[in-house]
């Protein structure tokens, strides 16, 4: 798995329940924020079982006083949006608001399929990000339901 750990949906079993982990995008966007920080990323492992060393190389500031900021036309992507994060997993779930937020979304999130339902109605979300893999209600379930509300129409393809 080596060569292509790094790959989008890449991941040794795949399965909704997730027994073995995620979906397999984590360390794809681990490797593009590194990148996106000027930095790199390497893993080496000695078998399958035996356990695998990520090491990070990021750039250091060439000067203590050097700031680093986020880019403006970063922090108004999202100016007046709103999302919902529906993530069964906390840290990825309060990691991705977070982001979010500092991009300019309001975001608003919850940990199961059944929630989300009730978050979406009541939030009226711009976009919902919603994780395949959920307890309860998977997120095929939740996107089936919300498509079924009149409250919440299909975006419609201009010609």
């Amino acid at each position: 798995m080596i060569d292509a750990i790094f790959d989008l949906f890449v991941q040794p079993n795949r399965t909704l329940e997730r027994a073995q982990g995620g979906l397999g995008v984590g360390l794809t966007v681990v490797k593009s924020l590194v990148e996106m920080h000027g930095g790199s990323i390497e893993v080496q492992s000695d078998a399958r079982g035996k356990g695998s060393t990520f090491t990070i190389h990021l750039p250091l500031p060439s000067s203590p006083s050097e700031k680093l900021t986020t880019p403006r036309s970063f922090a108004q992507v999202g100016q007046g949006l709103r999302v919902v994060v529906v993530e069964d997993n906390i840290d990825a779930r309060e990691m991705l608001c977070h982001l979010l937020t500092r991009a300019g979304f309001d975001c608003e999130s919850v940990g199961d399929g059944l929630a989300s339902l009730a978050l979406i109605d009541s939030f009226e979300p711009h976009a919902a990000i919603v994780d395949v893999g959920l307890p309860g209600l998977d997120g095929f379930e939740v996107a089936r339901r919300i498509r079924r509300k009149d409250k919440h129409p299909r975006p419609t393809s201009s010609p």
